[in-house]
């Protein structure tokens, strides 16, 4: 009789834990946006200029780069300018796809500079495409 009752506890405990697991992982995947969409609520970010170029500073959001969407105007220089304490690993090298734009943040060079040339939307990444966004060209 002990070893049913030890039995039927040991999968009380057992189902409890699956239960709390599956509540937690239901719940968080209700508030992480799908990878590549970022979440309706992201307003682009529209960088300040200085010295002729459109800044942008560059961190880790939620999961993703921050800010998820830029806006620039073509013809004007960009700098990318990287938070090197928040951003690790292969967010480090990034990409702008279909503007040649690839490059590394170092220490050293925590920032990428280029000028867009043509208007439109343009997806940009880490090399690995764990982290994405999207760059809008006016």
């Amino acid at each position: 009789m002990s070893k049913l009752l030890s039995f039927a506890k040991g999968l009380a405990f057992f189902l409890l834990i699956v239960l709390l697991s599956a509540s937690l992982i239901r719940g968080f995947a209700a508030v992480i946006p799908p990878p590549n969409q970022p979440s309706a609520a992201v307003q682009p970010y529209i960088p300040e200029s200085q010295e002729g170029m459109q800044l942008v500073e560059l961190s880790w959001g939620v999961l993703n780069y921050k800010p998820e969407v830029i806006e620039v105007k073509a013809g004007v220089p960009v700098r990318i300018k990287a938070d090197m304490k928040r951003l690790r690993g292969c967010y480090r090298s990034f990409i702008i796809r279909g503007m040649g734009v690839v490059g590394t943040f170092t220490d050293a060079k925590p920032y990428i500079d280029f000028v867009p040339e043509k208007q439109g939307t343009f997806a940009f990444s880490c090399t690995m495409n764990m982290a994405r966004g999207k760059i809008i060209v006016l």
